[in-house]
């Protein structure tokens, strides 16, 4: 059944978003069913996206674990995981959490206090400081990560092996291309250069 209000003053009957979304998709060239399936993602990834946004799985893991952290923190403690000998500074941080710069380093003087992290000297920069995890972050960021892990396995254990597969291999060419649009977009909008 289609979602439709009613405009009393024209009295008219407007479609619901989902009709307009759908018109969208099919003028676009995909078919009614292929335009819902459409819809169902976008529906999903809207559900996903505000999960993340609340970061729910940290919050649960912290909560779960008891550990005396941010959801931030467990952010961070990511990217110091991820840096793979990279150095990480206040402003990688700040960059790649999308933050202003005290922000990033409020939460870096939090994760200090806590024993998480400790501020380095940077090996090729003795004037730059660095980042990384103590024994205590990097034992701290091992219990989130198994726990975001063992959620994943409860919530797959009961799929079919080739549909797991199928959905990965899926999601990632998704995600691929969702990436080939922004670029493409963002080239499309980008001013020349100043002569």
């Amino acid at each position: 059944m289609s979602k439709e209000t009613t405009d009393d003053a024209a009295n008219t009957t407007v479609p619901g978003i989902a009709e307009l979304y759908r018109a969208e998709l099919h003028a676009s060239g995909l078919s009614n069913r292929a335009a819902d399936a459409a819809i169902e993602i976008e529906e999903g990834m809207a559900q996903l996206r505000r999960s993340m946004g609340r970061r729910e799985v940290a919050r649960l893991a912290i909560d779960k674990m008891e550990l005396n952290l941010d959801p931030a923190h467990v952010d961070i403690m990511h990217i110091l995981a991820a840096a793979d000998g990279s150095e990480v500074t206040v402003g990688t941080v700040a960059a790649r959490l999308d933050v202003d710069p005290s922000r990033a380093s409020r939460l870096v003087g939090d994760m200090v206090d806590l024993g998480s992290l400790r501020r380095v000297a940077s090996q090729r920069d003795s004037r730059r400081i660095c980042l990384e995890l103590t024994d205590v972050g990097r034992a701290q960021a091992n219990k989130v990560r198994l726990f975001k892990w063992k959620m994943f396995a409860d919530v797959f254990i009961g799929w079919d092996e080739d549909d797991l597969v199928d959905f990965a291999r899926l999601f990632n060419l998704y995600l691929d291309q969702i990436t080939e649009l922004k670029l493409s977009l963002a080239d499309q909008t980008t001013p020349p250069p100043a002569e």
